[in-house]
């Protein structure tokens, strides 16, 4: 159990410093540094990171060190430590400000789409793609903003009704979802696929 949180105190030493989004390379050299601090305390060598905040500025190439002050009333590693063992629990992926659980994603196939609006269901459409992915198609109520603006324009999406959340290949849509269920929405259904899929007729 010692070794626990001596191993978990030392991962959390290791921050990232970015601005914006981190990049793909960015994310390998912190999990490097991670995975460095991990085998460190294994192996009982060289000097972990306790006690220190390491910041990693991509655009610069420099590390820079910081110290920082145990708490004392951590949880983890404090003198009465109240978490002792690892643990999996649906708390941690809870809706802000409710205790509950995220609600499972929604997600509907072209076939089915395709299928239900031939049989004069109304839907609602939240396309996310940049500008000239589109490709023309025939969803006649669509909102169509970039995932910087979803959350700002959030009145604008309807919760009593379906909502279809597309994007080019079903990923970034499946995000957005996951952004806006944060903030309550319950009616929103990704296209799998994309519209990729639909424009492909990968039905």
């Amino acid at each position: 159990m010692t070794f626990f949180r001596r191993f978990v105190a030392s991962i959390l030493c290791v921050a990232v410093l970015n601005l914006g989004s981190p990049l793909v390379a960015q994310a390998g050299v912190i999990g490097t540094l991670q995975a460095v601090e991990a085998v460190k305390l294994a192996l009982g060598l060289g000097k972990p990171l306790f006690g220190k905040i390491l910041f990693f500025d991509a655009l610069k190439g420099l590390f820079e060190t910081i110290d920082v002050s145990k708490n004392p009333k951590c949880p983890l590693c404090g003198p009465n430590p109240s978490i002792t063992a690892p643990v999996d629990t649906e708390g941690f992926c809870a809706t802000p400000g409710t205790g509950s659980p995220r609600s499972e994603i929604r997600t509907i196939g072209v076939a089915e789409l395709k299928r239900r609006i031939e049989a004069g269901e109304k839907f609602f459409f939240l396309d996310i793609q940049s500008p000239g992915e589109t490709g023309g198609l025939p969803f006649p109520e669509t909102l169509r903003l970039s995932k910087s603006e979803v959350l700002r324009r959030m009145p604008e999406i309807p919760r009593d009704r379906a909502v279809i959340v597309l994007c080019r290949i079903g990923i970034q849509s499946r995000e957005i979802i996951r952004e806006l269920q944060d903030f309550g929405f319950t009616n929103l259904i990704n296209l799998e696929g994309g519209t990729i899929s639909w424009i492909n007729g990968i039905f």
